[in-house]
């Protein structure tokens, strides 16, 4: 038998060699035929989700920008209706005097169509309109059928049983214009003050929601062709001829817009200015890009398939310089575990050094700001005693006061400085805690009678121990109870209640008042520092929001926790939990 010549054998083995390739390439073409036909599904589908997902972004962010629009006109009107003056006019009409405060200083400035003066039967005591209003030459009639016909009275009756009432605001169509309402019961912001139940007086804003308003909101959210459509006798908005014509590949975005009844008045459309296309557009040479990593890929794979056996060569000489690395690594370990060493002392020593450098300047800023601030109090101190007018006395008292308002913020502002170091390092010794509550309950009680607020507690001659020093439960104890008597009214009550667990493993200290309390929306923010939740209603309290941060913390150092809660009477509870030892 003949053998082949080896020029034969040598081109078998090439053509082997190359149908092995094409056999081991064919699921790469098909994986990658079939990923090309998944990503084109994908971008298809995920073109029309995203068109509904930038719809929707584009209403809610223009939800939440008519929302602020709303508040930020309330506020204002707030501001007028719980004016003395604004009560005063209400009671002597005199038109200088809305022409100045009223006309020029809120019409005028917030572009309003008519500002009026309404009572509880719906009747316009004084109104007061811009030139494009008074053109039109409408009667209050009209306007008071207008304003009962749209339910504005009756559900501003409503809003007055609440004590202090709140501001409404909503959209109000009249004479083919919509307009935006808001309405106040006008009112005294003095503590005690309520109006009479028969003869309320609101005060109520007309904006009128015209092109300019469009315009801005459109500049505003960078939306394109937005349009206001009035709703018709059957409750279908009035298209307009640009909205028949729809944009390829861009979803119209559109929000009612409601009366004071919740029912729609208008509906508010326009085009986001950012579109799936420009997604597309941003991601496009991403995609070819892609295409062509994986074309490259492909080739890449059928050429390391044909040269296994120099990969495989490489691999282990890969391997084999690696193990001559880590070989030079592992002698090298014991130097660099002592370079890092170092380094780390030398952390330790700049840490060290900043911790110093911290207590430094907290030691001489203490110095250099109470300094003055005590010659100051000093000084007036003195020049009370000897002055003899009152009210140059009242004055100095106010000096006084101020002072040691300002030395305590800055005692405040200093501990939040060195709170965390002492806190690291551990706060050491322990207390009765219930024994510490029971003898600052004797000095609270007193403060609590003179403001006419009762103070009871239940469970205070129990003993217990907690590691937690004696002087940081005077501490946190103190600003609980300087917090529940100031947010107390005459003739509330405050309750302190202490008792153990159900496991009896921990102390409960509850501190109960009647009080404002605190809203649901502003609960996120009571252990935060530099919060003051009640500050727009009680802007005399002092404090600068630092007391039950700290309280806290120091809680929390010591194994415990401060929670919050709403009152059952209303006010607030706070639980503090400490470990029982």
């Amino acid at each position: 038998m003949k053998s082949s010549p080896p020029n034969k054998q040598k081109v078998a083995q090439n053509i082997s060699s190359g149908q092995r390739v094409l056999s081991l390439a064919y699921p790469v073409i098909l994986i990658v035929i079939l990923g090309l036909a998944m990503l084109a599904w994908s971008l298809s589908d995920a073109r029309s989700r995203q068109m509904e997902i930038v719809t929707e972004l584009s209403e809610q962010t223009m939800i939440v920008t008519l929302e602020e629009k709303q508040k930020s006109l309330n506020l204002v009107l707030s501001d007028y209706a719980h004016w003395d003056e604004t009560l005063n006019f209400t009671r002597h009409l005199d038109p200088d005097w809305a022409k100045g405060e009223i006309g020029e200083n809120l019409t005028k400035p917030f572009e309003l169509a008519v500002s009026l003066l309404l009572d509880q039967n719906g009747k316009i005591l004084w109104w007061q309109r811009d030139d494009l209003y008074a053109q039109q030459g409408i009667s209050k009639e009209d306007l008071e059928k207008a304003l009962w016909q749209e339910q504005v009275v009756p559900r501003l009756m409503n809003s007055w049983q609440e004590v202090p009432a709140k501001p409404r605001a909503a959209f109000f169509r009249f004479n083919g214009n919509l307009y935006s309402l808001h309405g106040a019961l006008v009112t005294s912001d003095e503590d005690g003050y309520q109006p009479d139940a028969n003869d309320r007086v609101a005060l109520l804003l007309l904006k009128r929601i015209d092109q300019s308003v469009l315009d801005g909101l459109s500049r505003h959210k960078q939306s394109t062709d937005i349009h206001l459509a009035l709703f018709d006798d059957t409750g279908n908005p009035v298209s307009h001829p640009s909205l028949r014509i729809s944009k390829p590949g861009v979803k119209r975005a559109a929000v009612p817009l409601m009366n004071i009844q919740g029912i729609p008045l208008a509906e508010l459309s326009w085009y986001p200015a950012f579109t799936v296309d420009h997604v597309y557009d941003a991601i496009g040479p991403n995609i070819l890009m892609m295409l062509m990593v994986i074309s490259l890929c492909f080739i890449w794979y059928v050429n390391r398939v044909r040269a296994g056996a120099s990969l495989l060569d490489q691999e282990i000489q890969a391997r084999r310089e690696a193990e001559a690395e880590l070989e030079s690594h592992k002698n090298q370990l014991e130097d660099l575990v002592e370079v890092r060493t170092e380094e780390l002392y030398e952390a330790l020593a700049k840490v060290q050094a900043a911790s110093e450098e911290k207590t430094r300047f907290s030691s001489q800023m203490s110095h250099e700001m109470r300094t003055p601030l005590n010659a100051i109090s000093g000084f007036a101190q003195l020049l009370q005693e000897e002055v003899t007018d009152s009210e140059q006395k009242d004055s100095l008292a106010e000096i006084i006061k101020a002072s040691g308002r300002l030395t305590d913020i800055v005692d405040q502002a200093l501990k939040l400085t060195t709170m965390e170091d002492s806190l690291a390092q551990g706060l050491q010794g322990k207390c009765d805690p219930f024994f510490v509550l029971a003898g600052m309950y004797q000095r609270y009680q007193a403060q609590a009678a003179q403001k006419s607020v009762q103070m009871l507690e239940w469970g205070l001659d129990q003993e217990a121990m907690s590691p937690i020093p004696a002087e940081t439960a005077r501490e946190v104890f103190k600003v609980l109870l300087e917090n529940a008597l100031q947010y107390s009214q005459p003739g509330g009550q405050i309750e302190l209640k202490a008792m153990f667990s159900d496991d009896e493993e921990s102390l409960l200290i509850k501190v109960i008042d009647d009080g404002i309390g605190i809203p649901t929306e502003k609960e996120k923010l009571l252990f935060q520092p530099f919060s003051r939740l009640h500050f727009d209603l009680l802007p005399n309290i002092e404090g600068v929001g630092l007391g039950l941060f700290m309280a806290r913390k120091k809680i929390r150092a010591c194994g415990g926790d401060i929670r919050y809660r709403p009152g059952e009477r209303g006010g607030s509870c706070f639980t503090v939990q400490l470990p029982r030892i």
